[in-house]
């Protein structure tokens, strides 16, 4: 193990560690999701369900199947990208923190079925890549 005056020394020969960006993830927010699906400690956790920002308004039903539900909402989430509305500027706070390092998991109640919360994962991580 090193001491921390071996730390010292190497930090003061190859500089201060890279800084990598964060993640985000969609994660289950069922009391019986399985472990993988749950937020760890350390992630910053987004409530992504009714009546959040990115809660999906179209509620999957007989009359209203997930898939056309998902596609509402990814209609409406690009219709906000356009004027830069609430969700927009939701996505990029989400973005600006992974951007700096953070962990960020979306938790909705039906992740792993499709879910609304992966088109909002993608507009994120396209945003992270944009970002300065």
């Amino acid at each position: 193990m090193k001491s921390l005056s071996d730390i010292d020394q190497d930090m003061a020969t190859e500089g201060p560690p890279e800084v990598h960006e964060g993640g985000v993830r969609v994660g289950n927010k069922r009391v019986n999701a399985p472990d993988e699906f749950k937020p760890e400690a350390w992630e910053v956790i987004i409530h992504g369900d009714r009546p959040n920002i990115l809660g999906n308004p179209h509620k999957a039903s007989e009359t209203c199947p997930r898939d056309l539900s998902i596609r509402l909402f990814r209609r409406d989430l690009l219709s906000d990208i356009i004027i830069k509305g609430p969700m927009f500027q939701e996505c990029l706070r989400i973005a600006k923190e992974v951007k700096a390092g953070k962990e960020v998991i979306l938790m909705c109640w039906c992740h792993p079925l499709p879910c609304h919360l992966d088109f909002c994962q993608l507009v994120i991580q396209a945003m992270v890549q944009m970002l300065p």
